[in-house]
């Protein structure tokens, strides 16, 4: 089993505090961010319940964004880039495999898929509770994350996204960060860094604003895109 995965795996155990998985979930990303100099949590403000009176409170959450993880594996980390995304073998032997299927033939980006397939990163989203505890008391907490059905066969290969305490959160709370997961995803698709944030304002941070409209991983001339997958 990995460093990576232990990490993971003791969030909300730790410190003084150990209920507080988002704290762990954001030192976790903090680490796996390390060698990668542009590479870092992106925060944003979410609703949540207010654990005293059970009022309404807004708090800047973190998250590791899809399209960064993609672009800045593929320019920092060749290995680790391969083991999460695939090679371009790899790639086009999946799409191959899956050729065949309605789903397939359904596809919105079937065309390139047909006739560049090592061009296109498949992968999936999940979201999945975890455990933890504030004293005695079991809390879940949820974890999402991406992996490749490529070359996904074990913890290893998922890359975790972002943590959140589930009894803090409101009805539409998880609208704000799925949000935010689909400007990230839509960017992988595209292939091109965003040009602005998931609400349309203008990017605030100077790295992400000289990056926009550039390709995340150019490559053969253009650039790898990633779809998601029927899994």
């Amino acid at each position: 089993m990995s460093s990576a995965t232990t990490s993971l795996a003791g969030i909300g155990t730790r410190g003084q505090n150990m209920q507080n998985a988002e704290r762990d979930f954001e030192v976790h990303c903090k680490h796996f961010c390390d060698g990668i100099p542009d590479l870092k949590p992106y925060g944003f403000k979410m609703p949540f319940k207010r654990n005293k009176d059970g009022g309404v409170i807004v708090k800047e959450v973190h998250m590791l964004l899809p399209h960064e993880l993609f672009a800045q594996l593929y320019l920092h980390r060749a290995h680790d880039f391969a083991k999460f995304f695939g090679t371009s073998a790899r790639r086009s032997a999946y799409w191959t495999s899956l050729s065949d299927t309605d789903w397939f033939k359904g596809h919105p980006g079937r065309t390139l898929l047909e006739t560049k397939p090592h061009m296109v990163c498949p992968v999936s989203l999940h979201g999945d509770d975890i455990a933890c505890k504030r004293g005695l008391a079991p809390l879940s907490a949820l974890v999402l994350s991406i992996a490749s059905p490529a070359t996904w066969d074990s913890f290893d290969g998922i890359l975790a996204l972002f943590c959140l305490i589930l009894k803090l959160l409101l009805p539409d709370s998880i609208e704000f960060a799925y949000a935010v997961v689909t400007w990230s995803l839509n960017a992988m698709a595209d292939g091109h860094w965003p040009t602005v944030d998931a609400w349309g304002r203008p990017l605030s941070d100077h790295f992400r604003r000289a990056m926009a409209g550039s390709w995340l991983c150019p490559f053969d001339g253009e650039g790898l895109r990633a779809y998601l997958s029927d899994m």
